[in-house]
């Protein structure tokens, strides 16, 4: 995935629901607890266990028959959201250049 998770925010299972909770070194960035459905559940499952897109596909299968090329587009619409919430950062650019 292209996305890292905040290290301060923790997955949690309340009530019978998955909520993403801001611990108090990500609370100025992530100011409230954010329930996930099942498209959230899969790609912070796919992020926190570092799934390529093949795996998550492969896990969103199970649960729809949609077209990979839809299941992307509602994947990259998810990352954006948990990027506007504060919940994940981007991963720095790679130089790939290493000076030693």
């Amino acid at each position: 995935m292209k996305d890292i998770l905040r290290l301060a925010v923790v997955f949690l299972l309340l009530c019978g629901s998955n909520i993403l909770v801001p611990l108090r070194g990500a609370a100025k960035d992530c100011t409230s607890i954010l329930p996930l459905n099942l498209m959230g559940s899969a790609v912070w499952g796919a992020i926190s266990e570092n799934y390529t897109l093949e795996r998550l596909l492969d896990t969103l299968h199970i649960f729809s028959k949609a077209p990979d090329e839809e299941l992307i587009a509602k994947i990259d619409d998810y990352c954006q959201k948990l990027l506007e919430k504060g919940v994940i950062i981007p991963k720095p650019e790679e130089t790939g250049s290493e000076t030693t």
